[in-house]
């Protein structure tokens, strides 16, 4: 399956005389579903447990993401974000692993 989806990045840059700044970018990629498997984690903390998938992701590179594939911290497809669990480069593509809904750090 082929979804229009966007990955997160988030890096440190050099902004001169030894300052650095943490950088957060989105960019838009068309994104190849390997594998879907959807499951919900029981858990006793909660009502309905812990929403869980367990795809990986093929995603055709660019300069910029063979620069930055290091520093993919989540996906967005079908309107939710994903946590990447895993990054594995395989040119031209890189493979992401996804599993877990993404939580930001700054609500």
């Amino acid at each position: 399956m082929k979804v229009s989806g966007l990955i997160g990045f988030a890096y440190t840059e050099n902004t001169g005389h030894g300052v650095w700044k943490k950088v957060k970018t989105k960019k838009k990629y068309y994104i190849d579903i390997n594998r879907v498997n959807w499951y919900n984690r029981d858990s006793q903390q909660t009502v309905n447990g812990t929403f869980t998938i367990n795809n990986t992701l093929s995603i055709l590179c660019n300069p910029f993401l063979l620069e930055h594939y290091t520093h993919i911290e989540w996906v967005e497809f079908n309107g939710t974000k994903w946590k990447v669990s895993s990054v594995d480069l395989e040119p031209p593509r890189i493979i992401l692993s996804i599993g877990e809904p993404y939580a930001s750090e700054s609500k």
